[in-house]
C-alpha cells in the first residue's frame, strides 16, 4: 500500500488600515509525505465510523509493515512591508530511532 500527503499551509492575519481590513500573508508551508507500507494484513483493523484505522502494536510490528518513508517540510515568508519573500524553515525525514520497542504506527483512512 502506498501512501501519499501533499499539502499546503497558509499563515495570514488581519489587520486594519485606514479603517478597512486588509489581510496580510506571512508564510506559507510545504509539506509532503509518503508512506510504502507492506503486510498490512498484519496490522490491527478498527472500525472508527466511516474512518477505519490501521495500527501496529510495537517497533517490530512497524518494522516489518513500514517498507519506505520520506518526509519533507519547506516553509516561505514574506515580509508585509517589503512584499519580498525569504526561505524559511526547511526539513527532511532521516531515519526512525526503534531502540525504545516503543514506536507504532498509526494510519487513518477515510472511507467513502
Amino acid at each position: 500500500m502506498k501512501l501519499s500527503s501533499i499539502s499546503t499551509f497558509t499563515n495570514k492575519f488581519e489587520v486594519i488600515e485606514n479603517e478597512k481590513p486588509k489581510i496580510i500573508l506571512n508564510s506559507m508551508w510545504y509539506d509532503e509525505t509518503h508512506l510504502d507500507l507492506k503486510n498490512i494484513d498484519t496490522m490491527t483493523v478498527s472500525s472508527l465510523g466511516e474512518y477505519t484505522l490501521l495500527s501496529t502494536k510495537n517497533s517490530t510490528e512497524t518494522k516489518a509493515v513500514v517498507e519506505k518513508m520520506s518526509k519533507s517540510h519547506r516553509e516561505v515568508r514574506y515580509d508585509p512591508s517589503t512584499g519580498e519573500s525569504s526561505n524559511g524553515e526547511s526539513n527532511t525525514y532521516v531515519s526512525t530511532d526503534y531502540s525504545g520497542g516503543d514506536v507504532v504506527l498509526k494510519v487513518l483512512l477515510k472511507m467513502k
